[in-house]
């Protein structure tokens, strides 16, 4: 009788191990349609094939309005999730152009400024023509100038955001942010001189004369309506009068072509809040 039971013992312990088995083995088993929300959504679009272009048509309103409404809150994360989801899963939806645009909303206004340039680009190379062109246009130089840490920091997002601007102002010289781009770019052009003098200083430092009378001379040339050209001026001024007549001799004759992008642009104040405003991002979730 023990034997007998111990046998069935056995036989159960067994059955629970194959069961365990099989069950890791069905959860292994598992596609990446299954994991992913997004595939899974493509995935039981293309497999319904009964499912009526009406029904079709209802999801597609569903996910629109879901993400319109997560941008609405700025719920900027989620909106662009959401707008990626309807174009995924509806290629030829109607929304489809407005779905790339504000992907790129999204994503700016959640500080993902380099993602946020992307899509800009790609709305730009897609709809050449279309009805937010030139807002996403702007945006790509606005993108790169949100990048720019500080003047101490790598001045690559700055001469990025300056040529975004310049080609703007080309492209679309009549348009109604012309305006807003002029003087935008007129803040990348304070940023620009700000960085300079912090060189001068450097050179100044160091006694190094003549290279700080070529920056000089460049900063005057190319950023003559700069607060920070009056900086220098008084620091010239004060700490090297004995030098200030040999600097400007050397400014004058040995200019050196440097960049000539903000030479069309007056800068503006330090204090033009108005531009800084359109730069800064809604509140982040």
């Amino acid at each position: 009788m023990k034997i007998h039971r111990k046998i069935r013992f056995l036989h159960f312990k067994n059955f629970l191990i194959l069961l365990t088995i099989l069950s890791l083995a069905a959860c292994s088993s598992k596609t990446s349609s299954e994991t992913d929300p997004e595939a899974s959504l493509v995935k039981g679009l293309e497999e319904n094939k009964l499912e009526t272009s009406e029904q079709r048509s209802a999801l597609e309103e569903k996910y629109y309005k879901d993400a319109t409404q997560a941008f609405n809150e700025e719920l900027y994360t989620i909106a662009a999730k959401n707008f990626g989801l309807l174009r995924t899963a509806f290629p030829g939806s109607r929304y489809y152009e407005e779905a790339v645009v504000k992907t790129a909303d999204a994503l700016y206004e959640s500080g993902k400024y380099e993602e946020a340039i992307t899509s800009y680009q790609e709305y730009v190379s897609l709809y050449p023509k279309g009805k937010d062109i030139e807002r996403a246009s702007l945006q790509i130089a606005r993108g790169w100038h949100r990048q720019f840490k500080g003047i101490s920091r790598n001045q690559t997002p700055l001469d990025n955001a300056a040529t975004a601007y310049q080609s703007f102002l080309k492209k679309f010289p009549n348009s109604d942010f012309r305006q807003e781009a002029v003087e935008d770019l007129g803040l990348v052009a304070n940023r620009k001189s700000e960085c300079e003098v912090e060189v001068i200083k450097f050179y100044l430092k160091k006694d190094k004369l003549q290279a700080a009378a070529s920056r000089y001379a460049d900063l005057k040339r190319n950023f003559p309506n700069s607060p920070a050209l009056q900086e220098v001026d008084e620091l010239i001024g004060e700490q090297y009068s004995e030098h200030i007549s040999r600097i400007q001799e050397l400014a004058a004759v040995s200019p050196k072509n440097m960049d000539q992008r903000f030479q069309t642009v007056a800068p503006l104040n330090s204090d033009s809040e108005t531009a800084r405003a359109r730069l800064k991002p809604a509140t982040e979730n």
